[in-house]
């Protein structure tokens, strides 16, 4: 019985999820969360190619806005595990998405752009180096919750020892979530200023200098790219946001260029956990209790 209850459970949150598909308000009534792209802008193929990681990216930036920064109820003293929650997603999955993200950038397509005429600002480029400086703090900053304050398998941190009262451990936990919550705040806003900032530079360029078909070709070098763990990592929240954006029949196109395991694999696998499991892992921080690890996968066997 309790397995059922779990089982309907989970099946009520991957709807939740589904439905939503959003942290705060959007910017425009189309689903867009781009500020520079336009609705009537769609239908250029050189606007939509930087909105598709672009849009997940920023997906996740307003519901770390949401979920955390500004939420009252991501309180680590009430809740102790919601700090074990944002760091498996922040770990697992922005971490991962967002660095792969520039990978790309850096290794395949910016290279290409070159032998095209396209020359990406330095300015540009060192935004890379203090967007990833400002992540790896996040990481860096769990280290030091863990050291000081416990969590995990630590019984205790080393700060912790030193309080005599709880209360003054209480007011520790609380001070340090604050400047967590500061810096992901600024982080997520820098993050925002770097996406409109390539959305601006690159769409008239390409449409200058590149050709549809030659695109089309890279393209599916970057999905090759991408390997088994980047496609399950990031294909499902760039799906996700693609079908509020760009609607049915963008993401039908987009699903029948996939090669058919990775169709495959994301239909059967990577789209149920990300609906079932990933996204609650941000969206129970508004919740007095944890459903994540409610998640049961489908089929016999787990893939990646």
């Amino acid at each position: 019985q309790q397995q059922q209850q779990q089982q309907q459970q989970q099946k009520a949150n991957a709807s939740r999820g589904l439905a939503t598909g959003r942290g705060i308000d959007q910017n425009t009534k189309s689903g867009l969360l781009s500020t520079v792209v336009k609705p009537d802008e769609l239908g250029d193929w050189y606007n939509v190619v930087y909105l598709f990681p672009h849009e997940g990216i920023r997906q996740w930036c307003d519901d770390i806005d949401r979920y955390v920064v500004n939420n009252d109820s991501f309180d680590l003293v009430e809740h102790s595990w919601k700090a074990s929650s944002f760091f498996e997603f922040y770990n697992s999955h922005f971490y991962e998405v967002v660095h792969h993200h520039h990978d790309t950038e850096e290794q395949i397509v910016n290279p290409w752009f070159k032998t095209k005429g396209i020359v990406t600002p330095a300015e540009m480029e060192g935004e890379h180096v203090v967007l990833m400086a400002a992540m790896d703090k996040v990481k860096e900053m769990e280290k030091e919750f863990h050291t000081n304050f416990g969590g995990g398998k630590n019984e205790q941190g080393l700060l912790v020892k030193m309080f005599a009262q709880s209360d003054e451990r209480d007011a520790a936990i609380r001070a340090w979530t604050q400047l967590l919550k500061t810096h992901l705040g600024e982080m997520t806003k820098a993050m925002r200023l770097h996406l409109a900032g390539e959305e601006r530079f690159y769409p008239s360029e390409m449409k200058a200098k590149i050709e549809k078909k030659e695109w089309d070709e890279m393209e599916q070098k970057i999905v090759q790219g991408l390997g088994l763990k980047g496609a399950k990592l990031g294909l499902p929240i760039f799906i996700d946001c693609l079908q509020r954006w760009g609607g049915p029949q963008m993401t039908a196109d987009f699903m029948a260029k996939l090669p058919p395991p990775i169709r495959f694999l994301y239909n059967k696998y990577w789209a149920p956990e990300y609906h079932g499991r990933v996204k609650l892992l941000l969206q129970d921080l508004d919740q007095p209790w944890p459903s994540a690890q409610n998640y049961v996968a489908p089929g016999c066997c787990s893939i990646m």
